[in-house]
């Protein structure tokens, strides 16, 4: 983990890990009570025939305030544990997504190096992008103009100093 600098960061993360977490239980707390309070409020509405149903003339929803307290509370409690772990939430995603990219990096290397190797006509190996003759077998990869000596591509039909037609090799 990367040393902070400033003590006051650390201090104030650290308190961030601890009050955010808090924060989450005490409103998972209030949103269970206020909830439970709430549908209890309802009282029993009988089931057979015949019954009488009694309906509690009290303060039936007395606690459920507690659930919208309880609900602020679960969202500022999360959005502060976020702050507190975002380090380390960045650290697991970068962690993460390095080594895909490297391997990406490293396959447009490779077919870019090979994009540019030149392929000996003759016996099909590849040498480098700069060789004047091929590595297995020797043959010359320009063709070389008999009217002007301009060392041209190993594909051309024509030369590019004069333009007159190059030997078949």
């Amino acid at each position: 983990m990367a040393q902070l600098r400033d003590s006051r960061h650390v201090q104030l993360r650290n308190a961030l890990r601890v009050i955010g977490p808090a924060m989450l239980v005490a409103g998972l707390v209030l949103t269970i009570v206020g909830f439970a309070d709430f549908f209890s409020g309802f009282g029993d509405v009988g089931g057979g025939l015949g019954d009488t149903v009694e309906v509690d003339q009290g303060n039936g929803f007395g606690n459920f305030w507690m659930a919208f307290v309880g609900l602020a509370l679960l969202g500022v409690g999360a959005r502060v544990t976020f702050a507190a772990f975002l380090g380390e939430v960045a650290r697991y995603g970068a962690a993460e997504v390095a080594p895909v990219a490297r391997d990406t990096i490293d396959y447009l290397e490779k077919s870019r190096q090979e994009g540019t190797a030149l392929t000996c006509a003759k016996c099909g190996g590849t040498s480098a992008a700069d060789a004047k003759f091929c590595d297995d077998c020797g043959l010359a990869f320009g063709r070389q103009c008999e009217s002007c000596d301009r060392a041209n591509d190993g594909d051309a039909k024509f030369c590019a100093g004069c333009g007159e037609p190059l030997a078949v090799t």
